[in-house]
């Protein structure tokens, strides 16, 4: 399930092209800034998901042991 967090710790002014290779892009402090958010807000996101369906599964779980 870990695997399915996207990694926000990486260089946030670095991207993948089409092909998957690793190309720099050239951004101000600010630029970073605003780059280095949408990371931790993909992250907040895919994190909710997984408590979600964390939660659904324990529902479920209980459920079947009741």
């Amino acid at each position: 399930m870990l695997n399915e967090i996207p990694c926000i710790i990486m260089a946030s002014n670095f991207d993948v092209d089409s092909r998957g290779q690793s190309i720099e892009i050239i951004l101000t402090g600010e630029q970073k800034v605003e780059v280095l958010q949408i990371k931790l807000n993909e992250a907040i996101r895919h994190i909710q998901a997984l408590e979600a369906k964390l939660l659904n599964d324990e529902e479920i779980n209980n459920k079947w042991f009741e």
